[in-house]
């Protein structure tokens, strides 16, 4: 658990080329258009949580820089 960015630079060493860090986010969150590395948000996907846990939450996916 971090923020986008700290998450992002652990990450970075991991990615291979033309791939994608997919980051878990609660509504609402601050979301930036790039992350360090050379992350560049490229999708955002919504959904609803049922109950008992009922709430929105997203999908940030940033696709490394070829």
């Amino acid at each position: 658990v971090g923020a986008p960015a700290q998450v992002a630079r652990l990450a970075a060493p991991l990615l291979t080329r033309g791939g994608a860090l997919a980051l878990w986010v609660a509504e609402g969150a601050d979301l930036e258009p790039a992350l360090p590395a050379g992350l560049r948000q490229t999708e955002i996907v919504e959904y609803e949580l049922p109950a008992p846990a009922s709430r929105r939450r997203r999908i940030a996916v940033y696709a490394a820089d070829s």
